[in-house]
């Protein structure tokens, strides 16, 4: 079996070894590792350290090389050699991976009570979650806005629209005290907010995961359903 002969200088030299992984996540992250043999009276600790570039060759697949991380293992291999195990990082693609999933949860609809103050009361609806899964040099930053339109449905299935009024429960029938006072339903907007975030370091790049699920605000329409509570 032939082997490559890949660094030597005046310490020694580093043998790589026919084993070669590299493995891709959903994410883009891409891992390598790398098993290198030397000498053990001839080797340098020097030629491969945390955060040294690989070669374009051994960086492959990955689009803007891959970094070792972390630290190389050594290993005496108990016959005068010694096994050098490298594992770098890098990513095969700046889109990252999208998907859409859909959670039982509560959503908010909005009223007035004697049109001074804006409250808000819950009903339980299915809501579209978006989990984004990216890797980013320093350089760059996250974009929040969700790739897809994220909807809320009601537990029937049916999709509400946005604006939605909601007519189906009123701030006294879910138990919220309104007693002599009139009830001003506001038109709801569906949007988006951030559920939860989530980043992992490997070196150089960091592998992030974001969750952004389907959320209400109070909509600017000045449009209300007026219902007296009597």
């Amino acid at each position: 079996m032939a082997y490559q002969i890949i660094k030597s200088g005046s310490a020694g030299r580093w043998i790589k070894q026919p084993n070669r992984l590299a493995k891709t996540f959903p994410s883009g992250l891409c891992m390598i590792q790398q098993d290198y043999i030397a000498a053990r009276d001839s080797i340098s600790y020097e030629d491969f350290r945390e955060g040294d570039v690989l070669s374009q060759e051994d960086s492959n697949p990955c689009i803007d090389q891959a970094y070792i991380f972390p630290a190389p293992d050594y290993q005496d291999m108990g016959n005068g050699f010694v096994k050098c195990t490298v594992v770098a990082y890098g990513r095969v693609n700046t889109t990252g991976n999208v998907s859409v999933s859909k959670i039982l949860s509560n959503f908010s609809y909005f009223y007035f009570t004697n049109q001074y103050f804006i409250d808000a009361a819950t009903r339980q609806g299915i809501l579209d979650v978006e989990i984004k899964k990216i890797v980013i040099d320093p350089s760059e930053t996250i974009n929040f806005t969700p790739s897809n339109i994220l909807n809320i449905y009601l537990p029937d299935g049916k999709q509400l629209p946005s604006p939605f009024l909601n007519t189906y429960i009123l701030p006294s029938q879910a138990d919220i005290s309104t007693e002599g006072q009139d009830e001003y339903l506001i038109k709801t907007n569906i949007t988006s907010r951030l559920n939860s975030y989530d980043e992992q370091s490997y070196g150089f790049f960091k592998e992030v995961t974001i969750a952004i699920i389907a959320s209400t605000n109070a909509s600017e329409d000045a449009a209300l359903r007026i219902r007296a509570n009597l």
